[in-house]
């Protein structure tokens, strides 16, 4: 892992705990926790040169997102479409294909998560969770071998 991804993933670990609780406790993801995790990332990945492909990642996770609550917003919250774009930057920042990958993980992610809790509202599952657990895991996964250090953590 390079250096300077140190930071990025210790500031994803911070938010992705608070959130997580925050989220399967109360059900929702306030913007006191989603908004400044948008500087704060923004910052890291200035400094880990991976800024261009930050921003182009956010606004194409945040984007999607905020479609997909347009158009059935029942089925994902406000809360969720405002952190997306700040996992978005983590995730266009490690790859291209993260963006994707990221995508169908959080929602396996989510599903399992409501197959596995019958006794609560399982119709009602928060997707924050299965957001950020798969870009931890995406961004925290090894560098492919032989690539230089200065590369972004994962190559895909």
């Amino acid at each position: 892992m390079p250096t300077l991804w140190l930071p990025v993933m210790m500031a994803l670990s911070w938010f992705a705990v608070l959130l997580t609780a925050t989220d399967l406790k109360h059900g929702r993801l306030p913007d006191a926790l989603t908004l400044p995790a948008y500087p704060v990332f923004g910052l890291l990945l200035a400094l880990a040169g991976s800024l261009e492909r930050a921003l182009v990642g956010a606004a194409l996770f945040f984007c999607l997102h905020a479609t997909v609550h347009f158009l059935v917003p029942e089925s994902l919250g406000r809360g969720d479409v405002k952190l997306s774009g700040s996992l978005g930057a983590i995730l266009g920042a490690v790859s291209w294909l993260a963006l994707s990958i990221g995508l169908a993980l959080a929602a396996l992610i989510t599903l399992t998560l409501r197959a596995v809790s019958p006794g609560r509202h399982s119709d009602r599952v928060p997707h924050g969770p299965g957001l950020l657990a798969a870009t931890w895991l995406l961004a925290f996964l090894p560098a492919t071998p032989g690539l230089p250090a200065d590369v972004a953590p994962l190559a895909l």
